[in-house]
């Protein structure tokens, strides 16, 4: 592995973000007159995204977009919306989102930041509604979403503008899965760089080097190509330094400086041991051309001799081998070239560039026993009529984070032609920004439902019908109230409340009917 200035690859360098102190925006005018405007959340498991439901180009895009945490310590720090925030809120949740989890979502809202209104909305829903919209489509309409995100992804059939959530299906392998997998296999394939291998450098690489390829097993047969490796393969460049720092500082000067004393010494070692070489291979072509006269013409060969100050051909011939000798060692004691230490902190990124996001269609890759997305795609359509099959199929939808893999679009429509009848029609379509598309499609529906609509959760709701109450909507999960029934009375509470109410009457009479105090908690006993 030789230096080389202009290397003919291309080498990629991690970019590695820093984390930087959160910006804190104000509150615009358009964002409080004539009436509060919403804030809009992507509450994502990877990344939240928030920002404003107003119209304009300075609010088509989330004003905060951060990695999602599970606390934050702020110190002493207060800020004037701690205590209220005076604007109705539209947060995402999870497909068939439990009712307890929405339950301190909305006492969070409600008790302790004071939102007037709270709407909740799925966020792969929320995205389909915002493409339906982008692309025209009528409302409501009907179709299948395929949504994949950093802890899990999920099968959602949309029927006539309502989830159908009895049918949805739900793959514990998600973004994260796909990245631990990278970080496995790059560290069993460089043990000496485990350190450097990190998760955050694993989601960059499957963010921005990583395909999802459209014939796995035809895929790999081309990566034995040594041309197609090496046209195709990744070269990752880890960051390192040969300074040593601290009390190792000055001495670690000081040998740079032996170090480039050395290299300039044999620097010029170098250049007079070339100029003297060429003078050898001169000198030895001139006698060369010399003993070429020996045969031929004999008396200028002996006048040549003469003015070489030399006796005989023997002597002249002892010369050249003497010369040719020389010549020829100091060609193999040429130095060589000096490694290049920047290569040796390289990462090559091959087949890992598709391993890892085939996870999603393959998690027995990484010891999961669940089917892959396709075949969670077929057991939800084989759950309807071959009518609603067709419906569904003419719009499959691709949308969340860890779809936005080149050639993932083209994998599911060479899966579906596969599982669908002969001649069948189908429509895959992918999130213009499967990102941000949520978020969009919340901001959306935000612009087009007022908080006084359909739709919203009022503080007076919450405090009627509990923190699990949810006001459906076209891109809302189902309500479904969970009825909890009062425990029994057991038997023997039951005939010990019964004869101390019953003490003033004979004990003859057994099969009468008793009628009780209603504050008693027991309407009525028979007493056998």
């Amino acid at each position: 592995m030789t230096s080389a200035t202009n290397p003919p690859y291309k080498i990629f360098t991690f970019q590695d973000v820093k984390c930087f102190p959160d910006t804190v925006f104000e509150v615009k005018p358009e964002c409080l007159s004539p009436s509060p405007v919403p804030i809009v959340v992507d509450n994502g498991s990877f990344q939240t995204r928030a920002g404003w439901a107003c119209t304009g180009e300075e609010f088509a895009l989330p004003g905060l977009l951060f990695k999602s945490v599970a606390a934050r310590s702020r110190g002493a720090a207060r800020s004037e919306t701690q205590g209220h925030v005076e604007h109705p809120m539209v947060v995402t949740e999870a497909p068939c989102n439990p009712l307890h989890c929405r339950q301190m979502m909305s006492e969070l809202l409600f008790e302790c930041y004071g939102v007037p209104r709270l709407a909740y909305g799925v966020d792969s829903l929320f995205s389909f509604y915002y493409n339906g919209r982008q692309c025209g489509l009528d409302q409501p309409h009907t179709g299948l979403v395929l949504s994949s995100g950093y802890h899990c992804s999920h099968v959602l059939p949309f029927i006539n503008g309502r989830l159908d959530a009895v049918n949805c299906k739900r793959i514990n392998v998600g973004g994260s899965h796909a990245a631990a997998y990278m970080q496995r296999l790059l560290q069993l394939k460089y043990p000496a760089h485990q350190a450097v291998i990190t998760p955050s450098r694993m989601e960059e690489l499957l963010h921005h080097h990583c395909y999802v390829a459209v014939d796995y097993e035809q895929e790999l047969e081309k990566w034995r190509s040594a041309t197609f490796y090496e046209a195709e393969v990744h070269r990752m460049q880890l960051p390192f330094s040969g300074k040593v720092a601290g009390m190792y500082a000055n001495a670690e000067e000081k040998q740079e400086k032996r170090v480039q004393q050395l290299r300039r010494l044999e620097e010029m070692s170098n250049r007079h041991r070339e100029e003297r070489l060429q003078q050898d291979q001169k000198r030895l072509h001139m006698l060369l051309t010399v003993q070429e006269l020996e045969e031929g013409a004999v008396e200028q060969f002996h006048r040549r001799l003469m003015e070489l100050n030399m006796d005989s051909a023997e002597e002249l011939q002892s010369y050249i081998h003497k010369l040719s000798l020389s010549v020829e060692q100091q060609g193999l004691t040429r130095t060589e070239p000096v490694f290049n230490i920047a290569e040796y902190h390289q990462l090559f990124v091959g087949t890992e560039r598709l391993r890892a996001p085939e996870v999603l269609f393959r998690p027995y890759l990484i010891g999961e026993e669940q089917m892959g997305l396709m075949e969670a795609l077929q057991f939800v359509l084989e759950q309807y009529t071959p009518e609603t099959q067709a419906a569904l199929s003419k719009n499959i939808y691709l949308t969340g984070g860890n779809l936005v893999y080149p050639g993932v679009k083209e994998r599911v429509e060479r899966e579906l032609l596969a599982i669908r009848p002969f001649q069948s029609h189908f429509k895959v379509s992918l999130a213009s920004q499967p990102s941000l598309d949520a978020w969009l499609g919340a901001r959306e529906w935000a612009l087009r439902n007022p908080p006084e609509s359909h739709g919203w959760i009022s503080r007076q709701d919450y405090e009627e019908k509990g923190g699990e109450y949810l006001s459906e909507h076209c891109a809302s999960n189902i309500f479904i109230p969970m009825w909890i029934s009062k425990p029994a009375v057991r038997s023997n509470e039951l005939f010990h409340s019964a004869t101390e109410h019953t003490q003033d009457f004979s004990t003859t009479s057994l099969n009468t009917d008793v009628t009780l105090d209603p504050n008693s908690g027991i309407s009525e006993v028979v007493v056998c």
